[in-house]
């Protein structure tokens, strides 16, 4: 998870404080990095808001809020 992603939220929200910023991870990604315990911990700390999507079919595979 790229710590680019919290500034830019932080710089739209400066902005539009009422923005929704959804971090969109592959699928492959999510099973593999986003299972580990630190990654779940800055997720939630960060109420991140995720879409998880499958890259061979451009399907949208799941969402998290």
């Amino acid at each position: 998870m790229k710590r680019q992603f919290i500034n830019y939220r932080t710089a739209l929200r400066t902005e539009d404080p009422n923005i929704t910023i959804n971090l969109a991870v592959p699928l492959a990604i999510y099973n593999d990095f986003f299972n580990l315990p630190f990654t779940q911990t800055v997720v939630s700390e960060n109420q991140l808001k995720l879409i998880i999507y499958n890259v061979d079919t451009e399907e949208i595979v799941q969402w998290i809020n």
